[in-house]
Parts: C-alpha cells; sequence; structure tokens
C-alpha cells in the first residue's frame, strides 16, 4: 500500500475508531451508518482495516455488525485487501467471521488466487482449511464492445471496474486499436518507484467477440516502447521515450519517435528530427490527414507546457506550431486528443476557473484555421482532483480520460454527445 493508501485508510478508519471506543450511548442506527460508511474507493473502514492489518479495529467493527462481503468500487471484499496485503491476522478474523472465502472479483479472483500471487503460504493454507476451491485462475467470459460494460450517460463514471480499473494499480488507458477490437492501457503499479522502463504495457484483444484477460504487450519486449500514445496512421504508431533506445537521456525528458509495423514485427524506432524533440515533447495526437499534435515544455511557449502543431510536408514534419493564446496560457496546457478530421481538440489544463486540479477543455477548429475560445467540460466530467489523457473512441460515441477523484489513478469514461452540443452555431458542420 503506497503513502496516499495508508493515510487516506488511516483518516477512514481513524473517525469510526472514535466513535467505537467514545461514543457507547449512540444509537444502533448511527452507528451502523458510522461501520458502514464509504470514501472515495466505495471503502468501508473494514476495507480500510484489512488492507493496513489493523487486527484490533477489524475485530471491533465485526463485532459491532461490520458486513465482511461487502464489495468497494473495484469488487473487492476486505478478504481480498487482507489476502492481497499479506495480514494473515485479518485474514484468519475475517474468516471466522463468515467471510465468503470464494468471493470473486470482477477479474475472477479470488483471495486464494491472490494469496498464491502474492506468494504467501500461510494466508494460502489458511484459506484452503477454509473451504476454499483450490481452481485454477480463469478470466471470466466478457463479450461485447467496450468490454460489454453499461454504456454510461452525461456523467463520467469508472470503466470496467476491477479489470482495467483497479485498486492495486494505477491504470491509464491509452485507447482502442483496430476498431475496437484491441484495448491499450498504461498499468503502473501502486509502489512505482519511477523506474519507466518498467512500465507495463497491457492488451486486451477481443477475438470472435470474446475479450482475452489482459495480458503484457509484446512491444515491450523492446524497452523502447514507452508511452505509445495514439493509434496508429496505417502501419505506423507515434509514441514518446526517452532521448535513445537504451533509455538513457537527461532524466524524466521525453522525445517522439516513430515506428512501422511489418510483416516482420515492429521497426526500430526513428526519433523525429529537428523542429520536433526540441524540449521536452510527448502525447502525440495524429489526424486522419497525418497532422501531429503534442504538448511541449520547451523554451518560447505561453506557460509551463503548450500544445503545439506540426503539419507533414511530403511526409516530413519541418514545421512546428504553437496554437497560441487562443488555447495556450501561462499555465499547463497538455494530453491533445484531436478529432480524426481536426474539427475539435481536447486537452486538460490547471488554468484558474476550473473544478479542480486539472479540468479537460473542448475548443472547435473556425472555417479561417482558429480556435474558439475553449470550454471547460463541467463538473459532470471533470471534479476536484485531476482529469486528464483523454481520448474519443473510434467510433465517436465516448470519451475516456483518466481521473484521480477516487484516491488513484483510473480510467472513466462518458457519453460524447457534449461534442455536438457545445459546438458554437457559428462553426459549419
Amino acid at each position: 500500500m503506497n503513502l496516499a493508501h495508508k493515510l487516506h485508510a488511516f483518516l477512514l478508519i481513524f473517525s469510526v475508531s472514535i466513535c467505537l471506543s467514545c461514543d457507547q450511548g449512540l444509537a444502533e442506527s448511527e452507528r451502523g451508518t458510522e461501520i458502514e460508511s464509504m470514501d472515495r474507493m466505495n471503502r468501508t473502514p473494514l476495507h480500510a482495516a484489512a488492507a493496513i492489518g489493523d487486527a484490533d479495529l477489524l475485530a471491533d467493527l465485526l463485532e459491532q455488525g461490520a458486513n465482511p462481503d461487502t464489495k468497494d468500487i473495484y469488487g473487492s471484499t476486505p478478504l481480498h485487501e487482507a489476502a492481497f496485503h499479506e495480514h494473515t491476522e485479518a485474514v484468519n478474523l475475517l474468516l471466522g467471521n463468515d467471510a465468503a472465502v470464494d468471493s470473486l472479483r470482477p477479474d475472477g479472483a479470488t483471495p486464494l488466487h491472490i494469496a498464491r500471487n502474492t506468494g504467501n503460504q500461510k494466508i494460502v493454507d489458511l484459506l484452503l482449511s477454509h473451504g476454499a476451491q483450490d481452481e485454477p485462475f480463469t478470466f471470466p467470459e466478457i463479450r461485447g464492445d467496450y468490454l460489454g460494460q453499461e454504456k454510461p450517460g452525461n456523467t463520467g463514471v469508472i470503466f470496467a471496474p476491477g479489470i482495467i480499473s483497479r485498486a492495486e494499480s494505477r491504470d491509464l488507458m491509452e485507447g482502442f486499436f483496430d476498431d475496437k477490437s484491441l484495448l491499450i492501457t498504461w498499468r503502473y503499479p501502486n509502489d512505482f518507484k519511477g523506474d519507466w522502463t518498467q512500465e507495463p504495457l497491457i492488451l486486451m484483444r477481443k477475438i470472435d467477440n470474446r475479450w482475452t484477460a489482459p495480458y503484457p504487450s509484446a512491444l515491450i519486449g523492446k524497452s523502447w516502447f514507452y508511452n505509445l500514445e495514439r493509434a496508429p496512421i496505417g502501419e505506423k504508431v507515434v509514441f514518446a521515450w526517452t532521448k535513445n533506445l537504451d533509455g538513457s537521456g537527461p532524466a524524466r525528458e521525453l522525445y517522439l519517435w516513430s515506428s512501422t509495423r511489418t510483416s516482420e514485427g515492429w521497426t526500430d524506432p526513428i526519433r523525429f528530427q529537428a523542429p520536433i524533440n526540441q524540449g521536452f515533447d510527448t502525447w502525440p495526437s495524429l489526424t486522419a490527414d497525418g497532422s501531429l499534435f503534442f504538448f511541449s515544455r520547451r523554451d518560447g511557449g505561453a506557460g509551463r507546457a503548450d500544445i503545439y502543431l506540426s503539419i507533414p510536408d511530403n511526409g516530413e514534419f519541418r514545421t512546428v506550431e504553437n496554437l497560441g493564446e487562443a488555447i495556450n496560457t501561462e499555465h499547463i496546457e497538455e494530453d491533445p486528443y484531436i478529432a480524426p478530421d481536426g474539427s475539435y481538440l481536447i486537452f486538460d489544463s490547471d488554468r484558474p476557473g476550473g473544478y479542480g486540479k486539472h479540468d479537460l477543455y473542448i475548443t472547435y477548429r473556425k472555417p479561417d484555421g482558429g480556435w474558439t475560445e475553449p470550454v471547460n467540460l463541467g463538473e459532470s466530467i471533470n471534479s476536484e482532483y485531476s482529469e486528464n489523457r483523454a481520448f474519443v473512441s473510434p467510433d465517436g460515441k465516448y470519451l475516456f480520460y483518466t481521473s484521480s477523484r477516487t484516491g488513484n489513478l483510473d480510467a472513466y469514461w462518458v457519453d460524447a454527445s457534449f461534442i455536438a452540443e457545445l459546438k458554437p452555431a457559428d462553426i459549419p458542420n
């Protein structure tokens, strides 16, 4: 558990422990409300106590009637939490209070699967002694577009909880390739220490309308496939990586590269030359005709990060244009998503007047080539925390983005009808 999660759990269970220990006269209904209260992850105090291994508080909560089988937003029970964090005493207490030993998460994992994965034999034996079914892990059958998830409305909701967005990792959606049949996600462990060459690229592929289990991409067989940002143009991808293929170069600087898929696999990448890569250049987004949008921290910008455009000339990117004051401010503008036809641009910014630390905005291309005043996407999408890394699904129906509103990093999605609704009346279709 990382520091943020430890603090989050402590704050949640602290208020409940005060309630249990200091207010013995609390009405039964009020006490029940306290012990089943939920945090931003829909975690109860019992989840929190199991995650940090506080056996005394766990016992108190169970004695007061806390439900050991309550599931959080990711579909995990307190027993899943205790097994994942390897708290043997917590596992024993939960099992002694009739916790469901074979409870399934959305990804098909039971507490026993988790214990085997962590390598904790004591917890494995304890679960088996309480009747856990010793069956191999089986990823559930998932069919249909977008992992068969219930389609969102006009308010952003977490995407595929327990499958894509998980409690034990920070999950950032990169996009759907091949017309929704290939999903790409970056998955950081929660104890990520900043070794960017180890960041795993996770794929899920739909075959005969059934989705595979998440698996590491063959692309990361070569370490340079870090931060694959946008969908390919034909058989090409554009992505960000360090200055050199071996990962060396200035710390935390990124450069834009491209690679081509052939019958023999992906070619060694080619780093873009000047005027691209004149600083921290990353998060490329491409129109159907090959125009390249990206954000950069290069010198000469309006703020700490600006959005830029490069239009190909006979296949070469010979010029770079700052999108100007209509979009870029003295603050941060980053993570551009350009519509395939170039008609609108979605980005995030920490400019004043938003709802949180970073908000999502949309701007539309004018007939003269300029851009409309960016519009904040509103509190149904943005929150008091950070929203960023947006992209629109291949069919144009849904906006996907990353949010920190749970205290973790998760993938969210929302109906994209707002794109047409927010378009100014004087912008032609």
